[in-house]
């Protein structure tokens, strides 16, 4: 596999304060084992009704490292919480245990959270789309009935509170995302109605404001992408381009069209242009062949540790990196790119036939076999198809493999070709 890293930005220092950015900590190699590591588990955070009338205690495990080796008296937070598309999952998952083990171990406090599922998924794409709303909402209070219970806990867990991020795969990012961006006014009265406020539910703790440092998570999407311009929290994005569960670009859930049609979520790359867009500080880190998991644990870890890092040291930086594979695809609602590279292998002129539903401008860019760009233009496009040839530049001499990527509107194609 390759990899590409491209430096966007770089956003300007917050007025927060630096206390957390100290030199050997929170970085990559731990500053303690896992014996070193208290865990406090099950911890009761809140009690709510499920959706059968049950009340339900919800519970947390809080990883930190111990008093006796680590004598911080407040450390940043990261609360994780678990996928499995409001109808499974659980704090003790495996992918969870390891972030918050691994976070704890670098200085960080860490929270795995259970929050409230169930909803009526009565076959593939034929289940209740309001019993998926209210499902969704309860979790959401749950999450910031959570997130409530650790700021009021803070003395005892030693929290800075000003430094609270979230993470979260699948169905937990989302709820991560809209801990940072959502308010009660963004849902449908008549879940507030029904289901009570959104901020006040299930502990008495509710004069905390909810402020977050930054967002990760994979397989992240969301339904109403805007909500990121109210404010600038950092947010890092992991998704794999043939995602049939949340879209990498647009689409509905599940990509369930029919017999009922599931609400439409923008997921990774969607929610990375706008941010890009809008001068929001992001990072998505897109695997070409990669499912619903996106990357495996330690590819998380080790991205997301410097995209912590980056928001305690007030130089969060948009960035974004994609792993190559071949053979990859790109699974979206939107009509696709496709690329037809002719002849293949290429001399001076690469001629290709671009095809696509989509009009609008075609962002052409050319990576060498290390992921390094060597060629970037843009161009017109009118739908359904173009024949282009591009003049191959200097910075390709080299004979080699390259990759050739096409992206119109939020449809993109990739073929790899070779250079004689």
């Amino acid at each position: 596999m390759r990899y590409i890293s491209i430096l966007l930005l770089i956003i300007p220092a917050s007025l927060m304060a630096q206390d957390q950015c100290v030199d050997g900590r929170y970085m990559q190699d731990p500053l303690f084992s896992a014996a070193d590591i208290w865990i406090s588990p099950n911890v009761l955070y809140a009690s709510a009704y499920d959706q059968n009338g049950v009340l339900r205690d919800l519970m947390l495990d809080v990883y930190q490292p111990a008093t006796t080796v680590d004598p911080l008296e407040a450390r940043p937070l990261v609360i994780m919480v678990h996928g499995g598309g409001l109808l499974g999952g659980d704090k003790g998952s495996q992918l969870s245990v390891f972030l918050c083990t691994e976070l704890a171990k670098r200085g960080y406090v860490a929270a795995s959270v259970n929050y409230r599922l169930g909803w009526q998924q009565l076959g593939t794409c034929n289940g209740d789309t309001a019993s998926l709303s209210r499902a969704r909402y309860r979790a959401q209070q749950d999450v910031h009935a959570a997130i409530r219970f650790l700021e009021e806990k803070s003395g005892e867990y030693l929290i800075d509170t000003n430094y609270i991020f979230m993470a979260g795969s699948s169905v937990g990012a989302t709820l991560s995302l809209l801990a940072a961006f959502s308010s009660e006014e963004d849902y449908d009265p008549m879940l507030v109605e029904e289901l009570g406020a959104l901020d006040s539910n299930g502990n008495p703790y509710a004069d905390h404001d909810r402020a977050i440092a930054g967002v990760f998570g994979t397989g992240i999407g969301m339904d109403k992408p805007w909500l990121l311009d109210r404010n600038d929290t950092p947010v890092m994005c992991f998704h794999g381009t043939c995602d049939f569960t949340v879209p990498y670009v647009e689409g509905p859930l599940f990509y369930c069209y029919e017999p009922v049609q599931y609400i439409n979520f923008y997921g990774s790359r969607y929610l990375a242009d706008h941010m890009r867009e809008t001068g929001h500080p992001y990072r998505i880190y897109t695997n070409e062949r990669g499912g619903h998991d996106a990357v495996d644990s330690l590819t998380l870890l080790e991205q997301a540790i410097p995209f912590l890092r980056s928001v305690l040291c007030e130089e969060p930086e948009s960035k974004e990196i994609y792993e190559f594979h071949v053979d990859g695809c790109i699974v979206n609602r939107m009509d696709s790119v496709e690329l037809d590279i002719h002849p293949n292998p290429v001399q001076e002129v690469l001629s290709v036939t671009i095809g696509s539903g989509s009009t609008g401008t075609a962002v052409i860019e050319i990576f060498n076999s290390i992921g390094q760009q060597v060629l970037y233009y843009e161009e017109a496009f009118y739908a359904p198809v173009r024949e282009m040839e591009i003049i191959l530049p200097p910075a390709m001499e080299e004979r080699g493999i390259y990759f050739l990527r096409v992206r119109i509107q939020e449809s993109v194609g990739m073929e790899t070709f070779m250079k004689w």
